[in-house]
């Protein structure tokens, strides 16, 4: 089976204060056409998403932002960039960091 990379999306979001909110975050995102998962931490109010490959970033944070605004928070920015391809002969994630380890 081939890796085809899709796009990492870093969202600055505001107003989380608990595991509950990131909860509520990463539900919405994760609920959003195009996602193929999302690590959101409250502490430091970053949320990491994996898109699937073709899926349109702009048109992401766009619905993103409806998404975060519904839970009751606010997406101050969206930074995105391509998914690194995973390493040869690994395991896990392939190294492309959308998962939070340092690979």
């Amino acid at each position: 089976m081939t890796h085809v990379p899709g796009t990492v999306v870093e969202l600055a979001v505001s107003g989380m204060t608990c595991d509950g909110c990131s909860s509520s975050v990463e539900k919405a995102l994760t609920g959003l056409a195009g996602v193929k998962s999302a690590s959101v931490d409250h502490a430091t109010g970053r949320a990491v998403v994996l898109l699937e490959a073709g899926t349109s970033a702009e048109d992401f944070a766009f619905d993103a932002d409806a998404a975060i605004h519904d839970e009751g928070y606010t997406l101050e920015g969206a930074q995105a960039r391509p998914e690194r391809a995973p390493k040869s002969g690994g395991g896990g994630c392939g190294g492309g960091g959308a998962c939070g380890c340092s690979h």
